[in-house]
């Protein structure tokens, strides 16, 4: 069974953002998995540090392409929903950087806070702008 479970509330039938999420979704599997996976820290090490940086990038890429969407249809929460999404950022970014500097960043706590955050963000505060942004454009 998968740290995170895609499931159907998690779509919101706007294929471009629905592809993102389930991504990001998969990248936070992925990562948990290799984690639990290795015998030692140093195998550790070798087989998370590009699945980190490859999450931390795709969060930056989604969030870009999220927020013009948001922009585009006038959200009138884009400021609100931006700061969320920059938090985020900020967040993984120090995570980022304490793996580079070889602290053990990867525990269960790191894990439950990507999970609540993005399942969280997705049904709360994404789940907001669907019928906005699909009222406001043809999806």
């Amino acid at each position: 069974m998968p740290f995170i479970e895609w499931n159907e509330e998690m779509v919101f039938e706007i294929a471009d953002i629905d592809a993102h999420h389930e991504k990001l979704v998969d990248l936070i599997n992925t990562l948990y998995e290799r984690v639990f996976e290795c015998e030692n820290l140093e195998q550790e090490r070798e087989l998370t540090g590009h699945i980190l940086r490859e999450l931390r990038d795709y969060a930056i890429y989604h969030f870009s392409a999220e927020e013009e969407l948001l922009k585009e249809c006038h959200y009138p929460a884009y400021r609100e929903h931006k700061r969320e999404h920059d938090q985020f950022i900020s967040r993984v970014g120090e995570l980022s950087e304490e793996y580079s500097r070889g602290e053990p960043v990867l525990s269960f706590p790191t894990f439950m806070f990507l999970k609540n955050w993005l399942v969280d963000h997705i049904l709360r505060k994404d789940s907001d702008y669907v019928a906005y942004v699909k009222k406001d454009t043809e999806l």
